[in-house]
Parts: structure tokens; C-alpha cells; sequence
């Protein structure tokens, strides 16, 4: 059985290489494990997003928020997300939380 740090390098590899199903079907296999894995969430999240599947996302990506809201890229992934289903308040929201955590983020300041 691969490691915590295996089974989520193997999940990596298949997401940088846009086998974005594999991805999430690891992603979900280290959730059984872990399931408050913050990083893993917001993956999954993203993973899903990629594929077209933004409002399920939403839901990972906001659970791995609540756990680490300290860690700009999820407020900015998530403000991506909103703003591809037009919630423009969240994603507004979301940019700024991203701006708060990390000033210098030029991303979420040009999102």
C-alpha cells in the first residue's frame, strides 16, 4: 500500500499531465483515508473544475478553505470558479481573501 506522500505524488502526476479523471479518482482514494486533507480537497475541487463540473467543485474547494483559510491559492481557485458560474460577489469575495492572505498575489489582484 503507497504512502500518503506516494498516493498523493501519483495523483499529482496524472493532474500535471490532464489525465484529470485518474487524478480525481486518486484524489477521492487519499480523501477515504483523509478526508479533512485540505490540500487533497482543494486538488479535487480543481480537478473537477478542469472538466467542466464547476458546481460540484465549489463544494470541495470551499471545504478546503474552511479547514486552511490561510492559504491564498484555494480563495483564488475558488474566486475562479465563481466567477465561471457568474457569482460575481463570491468571486469578488474570494479574490480579495486570496489578496488578505498573500498582499503581493497578482493574480487574484487581476482577477
Amino acid at each position: 500500500m503507497p504512502t500518503l506522500e506516494e498516493a498523493l505524488e501519483a495523483a499529482l502526476a496524472h493532474h500535471r499531465a490532464g489525465q484529470l479523471h485518474q487524478a480525481e479518482q486518486r484524489y477521492r482514494e487519499i480523501l477515504q483515508a483523509m478526508p479533512d486533507h485540505a490540500d487533497v480537497l482543494h486538488l479535487l475541487g480543481l480537478a473537477m473544475h478542469q472538466q467542466g463540473r464547476h458546481e460540484p467543485s465549489v463544494e470541495y474547494i470551499e471545504r478546503a478553505v474552511r479547514i486552511n483559510p490561510g492559504q491564498p491559492v484555494f480563495h483564488y481557485n475558488l474566486g475562479q470558479v465563481y466567477q465561471t458560474l457568474g457569482r460575481l460577489p463570491e468571486t469578488i469575495a474570494s479574490y480579495q481573501r486570496a489578496i488578505v492572505c498573500q498582499p503581493d498575489f497578482a493574480e487574484a489582484h487581476n482577477g
